[in-house]
């Protein structure tokens, strides 16, 4: 009780020391930095007398502070020991800490999301972006005033600013990524935040909030203006766009995101997107064992009649169209589950799109800290290092397996087949965007996060799996184009261009295309199975 008394006491120091660092951020609002040294010959045109005389004071204070503690002995208090600087630098830390809890928690809030059946949805949510990026700017713009502050006063106060800023900022965000991912795996997080950085909410808004943490309220608008009903995404561009060519989520608002959130925000955001697969995966798991199940004698006649895969059905449109007559039912939950994926996954590439930019820029620090680790074999690799790798990854690897084992699902690669013709005539092929987008809005299914969501499942199966999947996607455009080359054959009015009259034989092809490029089969697999020289009049 006496060491948390004087605890108390000495933290008020640094309470009174922060809030002269805030007066600093207040004064310097809106307003350009008050510049240490300056060109004589410039100092006049800008010389911001009564700033730099107020700041100037509030140092002042500030020193005559630092100059106290600094000149206090440690203290003894029974077997415990206390330095007054060492209380000061973590009063500071849960002052900052508080303070930028606060500004996220009452900053991040948004309203009135509109939900998937409202009138004028993709207006609302075009709004919701501006709004999104216009907070995302003033909360940039607070934390760089409270580091511009942090450095300005570092040396008087004898305490690193910088490093203060940048691991209670990190630490924050990621225990709200922790938290999060633990209320979505329904499990204790069983984390120690300890007394530097407060967890609960500062107001009483926060419980009235769907989603209580800074980072899962973020990803949820990321999501929102990024749905797929009312967004296209581009993977030339890496970006998601609306009909009207206007940029819905692009690498210029996850900049402005890592400048809020920094590297650990965005690493915290890739964990909770994975949590979220897992989820999904878990859900589509419970559908195929219980739904599908019960079509089982159906998809085994289906495989049996596409049986060997290797031939042409020459009553393809009967048989295809019959065959998805049968699983109608069971398409629709497939497709919007591997959707809602392949959207998820999407955005986890332009998240490591912007980390590897980082990583780039502040490498040889994190290769440091990997070359000292591999000589310790592996022992002592920070935590953050490793989520760093795992996060960046290659554009491809963000497909792998996802450290859960899924059961042996039969007959998939028949229903993803049908699944995707069922959807195919619904879609049209963008030059400019070089993407399959709905041929209508208000349609939730697109062609990048649908063929994203089909990898990233195959790729948790065997290599089988995806073998089948491609055998039959072959087989139809095979049967496609030697039914359309008899018919045309037969009616000598027909030109040669009805080859390219059905879209769900285009469509398959520029599909397959779009799943080859995100590293579900190599081009040699897919020619493998159609022969090169067709391509050209399929893309």
């Amino acid at each position: 009780k006496l060491l948390a008394f004087v605890e108390d006491i000495l933290f008020m120091v640094p309470r009174s020391a922060f809030w002269i660092v805030t007066r600093v951020v207040d004064i310097n609002e809106n307003k350009q930095p008050v510049e240490v040294s300056r060109p004589r010959r410039t100092l006049p045109d800008d010389y911001k007398p009564e700033r730099r005389a107020a700041i100037a004071k509030l140092i002042f204070d500030l020193s005559l502070l630092a100059g106290g503690i600094q000149s206090m002995p440690s203290l003894a208090i029974g077997k415990y020991r206390m330095s007054p600087m060492a209380s000061l630098e973590s009063g500071l830390r849960h002052e900052f800490g508080q303070r930028m809890m606060m500004l996220l928690h009452q900053s991040l809030v948004f309203q009135d999301i509109p939900g998937p059946k409202e009138p004028k949805r993709g207006q609302l949510l075009r709004k919701h972006n501006d709004h999104l990026k216009a907070i995302l700017n003033l909360i940039a713009c607070r934390l760089q005033k409270y580091r511009e502050a942090f450095e300005l006063v570092q040396d008087v106060i004898g305490v690193s600013g910088w490093k203060i800023w940048i691991e209670e900022l990190g630490r924050i965000v990621r225990q709200s990524a922790e938290s999060e991912i633990s209320r979505l795996l329904l499990r204790d997080d069983g984390l120690q935040h300890g007394r530097l950085v407060p967890q609960k909410p500062i107001t009483g808004d926060e419980v009235k909030l769907p989603y209580p943490t800074v980072l899962s309220r973020v990803l949820t608008m990321l999501l929102k203006i990024s749905s797929t009903d009312v967004a296209s995404y581009s993977h030339a561009s890496n970006c998601w766009v609306y009909a009207d060519g206007k940029e819905a989520l692009g690498l210029e608002l996850i900049k402005k995101l890592q400048s809020v959130v920094q590297e650990s925000g965005l690493i915290g955001l890739d964990k909770m997107m994975q949590a979220r697969i897992s989820i999904e995966f878990v859900r589509f798991t419970k559908f195929y064992n219980t739904s599908v199940k019960q079509y089982s004698v159906i998809l085994e006649q289906l495989r049996d009649g596409l049986f060997p895969e290797w031939k042409c059905r020459r009553d393809a449109v009967e048989f295809y169209k019959s065959a998805i007559q049968a699983v109608e039912k069971l398409i629709g939950p497939t497709v919007l589950c591997l959707t809602r994926i392949g959207q998820i996954q999407l955005i986890r590439r332009m998240i490591a799109t912007e980390l590897r930019l980082r990583l780039q820029v502040g490498g040889r620090t994190v290769l440091r800290e990997t070359e000292s680790a591999l000589s310790s074999n592996l022992l002592d690799i920070p935590d953050e290092t490793r989520d760093l790798f795992v996060a960046v990854g290659e554009d491809t690897s963000l497909f792998h397996k996802f450290g859960m084992k899924l059961e042996p699902f039969e007959c998939l690669p028949v229903l993803l087949s049908l699944s995707f013709l069922n959807v195919s005539g619904k879609l049209r092929y963008d030059k400019d965007l070089n993407a399959l987008m709905r041929e209508k809005n208000g349609y939730p299914t697109d062609g990048w996060p649908l063929a994203a969501g089909f990898t990233t499942l195959l790729k948790q199966l065997h290599q089988s799996y995806t073998s089948a999947f491609l055998a039959y996607m072959a087989q139809f455009i095979r049967s496609a184009i030697a039914t359309t080359v008899e018919e045309s054959s037969s009616n000598s009015k027909k030109k040669e261009s009805s080859l390219l009259a059905s879209p769900e034989l285009r469509n398959s092809a520029y599909f397959c295309s779009h799943m080859s490029c995100l590293g579900a089969f190599s081009q040699e697999s897919l020619f493998s199975h159609v022969p090169e020289y067709q391509t050209p009049l399929l893309v």
